[in-house]
């Protein structure tokens, strides 16, 4: 399938999905989708330093590692090749920074030279209990899945792109609702970062392998979802995108999701952090998580 835009990266592809494969981490973060999606806010440049794979964003503001440093060579002597090549580009700029680094990343780094800042957790569950809502933890999800099956008439369908225009239109209905007003302009402006991510990844989802579906009501598209592999275990739910008005839809596609033979072969779904956003923080942790995933951002003191 031709890739509708940004073939820069993707000619890094297989070789970027090679160093990630071999890290096996079940962060978001460790996935060509998840550096794919953000190629048109940066410029990244793959470079080789000693045997590792390191992959730099630069906007404006400057460079940073979008990862830590991939390879089974990690050490001293590739960190600061990694810091001096950010220097060379940022100056005396606070920018230099390593992003999206694992909990076993920092014996890597010493503390009396590096500062590490914990990230919002990402949320993982076991794919079952969100495919099988059962048990008394779930008794409110069940309820508002059936109160959807219930007043609705609906579809649960593949993605095409005749769809598209439809998605993006909700995902700015979406977005409006969950805009928290005055104060909160970083947020907001992140909110409208992310419809250009949801809109770059929906135009190539078949180059990229994305799993995508929709939810219809009365012919309408009412919520939608995509995701992709992390591992071969894991299962990255990107976005999710729904129908703030729609009673029960949420918890219809997460479960509906979950339950589809796509993703048959992962044990657990990864759904990301929740941006800092109370009510999706509130909502994620509904679902009980398996394991709250920590992530840092590694910076020199």
């Amino acid at each position: 399938m031709m890739l509708k835009t940004c073939p820069e990266i993707f000619e890094k592809k297989e070789i970027i999905e090679n160093y990630l494969r071999r890290q096996n981490s079940p962060l978001s973060a460790y996935s060509f989708v998840s550096i794919f999606a953000w190629s048109e806010f940066f410029k990244f440049d793959v470079e080789l330093i000693d045997e590792c794979l390191c992959i730099f964003a630069e906007n404006e503001l400057g460079s940073f590692m979008f990862l830590p440093p991939l390879g089974e060579t990690l050490n001293g002597s590739v960190i600061s090749k990694s810091f001096k090549r950010m220097a060379k580009v940022n100056g005396a700029g606070n920018v230099t920074r390593i992003e999206n680094a694992g909990m076993r990343h920092l014996q890597h780094f010493s503390s009396d030279r590096f500062s590490f800042y914990k990230k919002h957790y990402e949320y993982l569950y076991f794919k079952d209990n969100i495919a099988d809502l059962s048990g008394s933890k779930f008794k409110s999800k069940r309820s508002a899945y059936n109160n959807f099956v219930k007043n609705n008439d609906f579809s649960f369908v593949p993605f095409d792109s005749s769809l598209r225009n439809e998605c993006l239109e909700l995902y700015d209905r979406w977005a409006i609702g969950r805009k928290s007003g005055s104060g909160q302009e970083a947020r907001d402006q992140m909110l409208d970062e992310c419809r250009e991510v949801n809109r770059l990844l929906l135009d190539n989802f078949d180059a990229l392998g994305l799993i995508v579906r929709v939810v219809l009501t009365d012919g309408k598209v009412r919520a939608y979802t995509f995701g992709f592999e992390v591992t071969a275990l894991v299962f990255c739910v990107f976005s999710e995108i729904v129908d703030l008005e729609v009673s029960g839809l949420s918890v219809f596609i997460f479960n509906e999701f979950c339950k589809d033979k796509a993703l048959k072969q992962y044990k657990f779904i990864n759904v990301m952090d929740d941006f800092e956003l109370e009510n999706i923080g509130r909502t994620k942790m509904s679902f009980s998580p398996t394991v709250l995933l920590d992530s840092y951002t590694i910076s020199l003191k």
